[in-house]
């Protein structure tokens, strides 16, 4: 990556991500999170929605009304991203990150470059990268 962080290097994530999987996590299925997404070059941070799958893996989207609803990041090609997880409540802090496994190793964040492979909207699985 071009830029460093102590964060995971995620290789490259498609610029129409649909759905992204993190990690691996212990936390329980249907739990509401958010995936925090910081653009390394202008510092701008932004969130979707995220959920613990029934596989207890971090997925972005969530499920409303037994529908699963997934809200594509569209984030600017060639962009280096940070991304981090943390839990949904009332009083969200964005410093309180989730902790999730990506190949049995501990990881508190991933950056990622984002890249326009194909035009269509596609699940990624980030820790499937190493």
């Amino acid at each position: 990556m071009s830029i460093c962080t102590a964060c995971f290097d995620g290789e490259t994530i498609p610029k129409c991500a649909e759905q992204l999987i993190i990690g691996d996590t212990e936390l329980a299925e249907g739990t509401e999170l958010r995936l925090y997404f910081k653009i390394l070059s202008t510092g701008m941070i932004g969130y979707v929605t995220a959920e613990v799958n029934d596989a207890g893996q971090i997925v972005t989207g969530r499920t409303v009304d037994d529908e699963f609803v997934y809200d594509p990041l569209e984030l600017p090609t060639g962009t280096y991203v940070e991304l981090w997880v943390v839990a949904e409540s009332e009083n969200v802090n964005i410093s309180d990150r989730v902790t999730f496994q990506i190949d049995a190793v501990d990881q508190t964040c991933i950056e990622v470059k984002v890249q326009s492979i194909g035009g269509e909207y596609v699940t990624y699985d980030l820790s499937a990268t190493v």
